[in-house]
């Protein structure tokens, strides 16, 4: 009897969980991207100049930040030129926002992401452009704040084809879905964060990691952006092996963003170029 009760109780739980998944929101709900490629990007935003967007171009990168505080202007002209996406940064220093006036946001002592009316100057401007794909609305953030629900809400109700694209320092992918925001971008950094442990332990932290963010995006309806810090790394091997990593998902799950932290250093050095040629082929 007691056996008979306890799958009973756990037959229960498991019809009350697919029932709470049931009826939990959407984030992917309103949104229709353009860019239906596999991004293959890098927290490296190169000078707006027709050699470095040819190197960037050259070594399989398909997408492109805007150098931070500067207008996009010349950036997606470049990048139309070359056949490149650009993500705009959306940061302005606090004393010059954009369009003159900033909304309310969360106090920083020298910058914030466009608040409303910032990012509506933005896209009033150069949201027609045809190499925009997105905008940074957001960097090291874990909950996000009204700002970035806002703009978020902008975005999907009046450019459902653009990225709203936030990167998470801290790995909260229920607040991102809850608030209609179907990218999950977070930093999984062990090379950087860990980086007096064995290789042989980044290797497997940084595995469960991505499981663990797999997983949650599986269940919270996400679509996966899984970012590689390769900063300071010198070893061309294991650059590749954190490019290669995503082969272990699902072929039906790589919608990711493949992003290489190069510091100052160019995007398009040896391995980043074949890490990249490889990943476009099976992508």
């Amino acid at each position: 009897m007691l056996r008979f009760l306890s799958i009973v109780l756990c037959a229960l739980a498991i019809n009350a969980l697919a029932a709470d998944d049931g009826d939990a929101p959407d984030p992917g709900a309103g949104w229709d991207f353009a860019f239906k490629d596999f991004v293959i990007a890098a927290w490296y935003p190169p000078p707006a100049t027709r050699a470095d967007y040819e190197l960037v171009k050259g070594a399989h990168f398909n997408l492109v930040m805007t150098p931070r505080y500067s207008l996009p202007g010349v950036s997606l002209d470049l990048a139309q030129e070359f056949g490149l996406k650009v993500m705009i940064d959306t940061y302005a220093p606090n004393d010059k926002p954009w369009g003159g006036a900033a909304g309310e946001y969360m106090p920083h002592p020298s910058h914030h992401p466009a608040t409303l009316p910032e990012l509506k100057w933005l896209h009033e401007r150069w949201g027609g452009h045809p190499a925009l794909a997105g905008f940074l609305l957001g960097d090291d953030y874990g909950r996000l704040p009204q700002e970035l629900i806002d703009t978020t809400n902008f975005l999907r109700d009046n450019a459902p084809h653009l990225f709203p694209w936030i990167c998470q320092n801290n790995f909260q992918p229920k607040n991102l879905a809850d608030n209609g925001n179907p990218l999950s971008d977070p930093q999984f950094y062990p090379m950087l964060y860990q980086a007096g442990l064995p290789v042989e332990q980044q290797a497997a932290m940084f595995c469960d990691l991505l499981e663990r963010q797999r997983k949650a995006c599986i269940r919270l309806k996400l679509v996966p952006w899984p970012m590689f810090n390769v900063s300071g790394v010198k070893s061309d091997s294991r650059t590749k092996w954190r490019r290669r990593s995503t082969r272990e998902w699902p072929p039906g799950e790589r919608r990711s963003l493949g992003g290489i932290a190069l510091g100052p250093s160019p995007p398009a050095r040896p391995p980043a170029t074949l890490a990249n040629r490889e990943k476009t082929a099976w992508s």
